[in-house]
């Protein structure tokens, strides 16, 4: 059954990436920079957008899933900052015929079939143990934190003057087994992984 467009949501299906960022640069004006922020500020309004539209930009593997109607698992570890925007914008939508959930976790032991995690953690040894317990598995893992592609982690948000960017792990991709759009690539800033 074809998905419903949602009227409120219906900027969440047009435009690239890069067009999203241009059209909510405006929202990104002032902001606290907290360890685990928990109040939610339109800058995380806009990065619960970003990753609805990372699931429609990546391919995982066939063993991601059991079967063909199982669902996407978006999940947040740690702290959430989205607050309801992230199950706003995921209710109700559907990528290539799958629906999509939200969980949230405490630890990375915690998840057992998670797609695309964002990983709220700024210490580093505690980014460095959930990255280290999640690597290889395909999951498409987001974050923000200055160490986090460097980490191992594959998507990382970086705000320069007023906007949104995004850096790219592409080692830690190929590891998890994720193809990534050229549409996602495109706007993207390609990273090395540092060696271990």
């Amino acid at each position: 059954m074809e998905p419903h467009p949602k009227q409120h949501c219906g900027r969440v299906r047009c435009g690239s990436i890069a067009l999203l960022a241009s059209l909510f640069a405006g929202l990104l004006t002032a902001f606290v920079h907290a360890a685990t922020p928990v109040v939610t500020t339109p800058e995380y309004q806009l990065k619960a957008v970003f990753l609805f539209n990372f699931a429609q930009f990546v391919e995982w593997p066939e063993e991601a899933f059991e079967g063909a109607s199982d669902p996407i698992v978006v999940g947040v570890l740690g702290p959430d900052p989205f607050g309801e925007n992230l199950d706003a914008v995921m209710q109700g939508e559907q990528v290539n015929g799958r629906p999509i959930v939200v969980e949230r976790y405490e630890s990375a032991a915690q998840i057992d079939r998670c797609h695309l995690l964002f990983v709220n953690q700024v210490l580093p040894r505690e980014l460095e143990r959930s990255l280290q317990e999640l690597r290889g598995k395909p999951i498409l893992t987001v974050g923000e934190s200055s160490e986090f592609t460097h980490a191992g982690g594959i998507i990382r948000f970086l705000t320069e003057n007023q906007r949104i960017r995004l850096q790219v792990n592409l080692r830690a991709a190929d590891e998890a087994q994720l193809r990534l759009s050229s549409k996602l690539l495109r706007s993207s800033q390609i990273v090395a992984q540092a060696e271990n």
